[in-house]
């Protein structure tokens, strides 16, 4: 709570349009679950959700959260596509947001999506950018150069095709440049996003 309170009083606003919950740590997944709740409940962010969750810790929130979380904020690109994630948060009303969708530009030298880029007259990153749009995905990057954030804006006026679609979903190789939630020992602390 004096974490949120601090950031509303840097933002200078009374409230937070969506707040996160960054992490499950093991331990704290309760209160800290509750404690968004109850800023919820008081008008003080109007949605509330998480990151980094499984489905493990998803399926674990049903027998103690009053709300479901809104969104569930993860890794997700081409070489790390979650589809049983995908899948179950779909089937439970939770929106998607996937966050370091370009892979923090480590595998910028893939011959299949170069070869959708040239097609579509587009750039690597506007195609995997462009595939998780196509996936339903809220999509978040990040950069700080403003070519590249126009650039990134650049993604609604061309569609990818089936035949697309079906050579990006080969691309698939569970490949984390972030932490894995499921084995990362640093889960040591709560922080919040908003």
């Amino acid at each position: 709570m004096k974490s949120f309170d601090e950031s509303l009083t840097k933002m200078q606003t009374d409230y937070a349009d969506l707040l996160l919950l960054h992490w499950p740590v093991k331990d704290k997944l309760r209160d800290s679950w509750r404690t968004l709740e109850e800023i919820q409940e008081a008008g003080r962010a109007r949605s509330i959700g998480v990151s980094n969750y499984t489905i493990k810790n998803l399926e674990d929130m049903k027998t103690y959260a009053k709300v479901m979380p809104a969104i569930n904020q993860v890794e997700l690109h081409v070489f790390l596509q979650q589809p049983e994630l995908l899948k179950y948060c779909s089937e439970n009303n939770i929106a998607v947001e996937a966050y370091s969708p370009l892979a923090h530009f480590v595998s910028f030298e893939n011959p299949i999506i170069e070869a959708i880029a040239a097609k579509h007259g587009r750039t690597y990153a506007q195609i995997m950018l462009r595939w998780c749009v196509e996936q339903g995905l809220i999509v978040l990057p990040k950069s700080i150069t403003p070519e590249r954030i126009a650039s990134n804006f650049e993604i609604f006026d061309f569609s990818l095709d089936e035949k697309d679609m079906k050579a990006l979903k080969k691309l698939e190789r569970n490949f984390r440049t972030c932490w894995d939630p499921e084995t990362d020992p640093r889960a040591d602390g709560v922080s919040l996003n908003i």
